[in-house]
């Protein structure tokens, strides 16, 4: 239902993410879609990962159309793509 969806996509501080020591002062492509199947009461992102299928705003992006963007912000720092704003295994 979410798979190729994307409802965030953010070049980030990768220490924004939950490793500590990667890459400090590197920057990632931050991407995400709705849908999760957790409940966390402090989630910061509860708008778009517990929303539904037509709750939110949705962009399409294929496998290759995000290699490509993330290959062309490495000029800005970026040094990959880090899946977020979900629990990414929701739409496995």
């Amino acid at each position: 239902m979410n798979y190729g969806k994307i409802t965030s996509a953010s070049l980030d501080p990768v220490e924004k993410k939950p490793f500590v020591k990667f890459h400090p002062g590197s920057l990632i492509l931050s991407v995400g879609t709705f849908g999760c199947n957790m409940d966390c009461p402090f989630c910061q992102n509860y708008e778009i990962a517990g929303a539904g299928e037509g709750d939110v705003s949705t962009r399409g992006v294929s496998p290759a159309e995000l290699a490509a963007l993330a290959d062309e912000l490495r000029g800005s720092g970026n040094i990959g793509v880090a899946y977020t704003y979900n629990q990414p295994l929701v739409g496995w």
